[in-house]
């Protein structure tokens, strides 16, 4: 079973019987809770007119499996001035 949102599931199991088991079925509910994970940026600072700096990005937190930031945040380039 793999799921991409948090939630709650329900696994559908069932046995066939033979001489020596009775057929069962069971229903089971799984409920996946959703990961807490930090984003942390730098501090930088840029003058008027300047450039504007580029920010570096750190991730604490329980990814699930394989995933990384890389696979789990999407980045865009826009900043707000104000």
């Amino acid at each position: 079973m793999k799921t991409l949102k948090s939630g709650n599931a329900i696994i559908h199991i069932s046995a066939t019987g033979d001489d020596d088991y009775v057929a069962r079925t069971k229903d089971i509910t799984v409920t996946v809770e959703k990961r807490k994970i930090s984003v942390i940026t730098n501090n930088k600072s840029m003058t008027v007119n300047g450039m504007i700096p580029t920010f570096d990005v750190t991730t604490v937190g329980n990814f699930a499996g394989s995933d990384t930031d890389d696979t789990v945040f999407e980045r865009t380039g826009f900043v707000k001035l104000l």
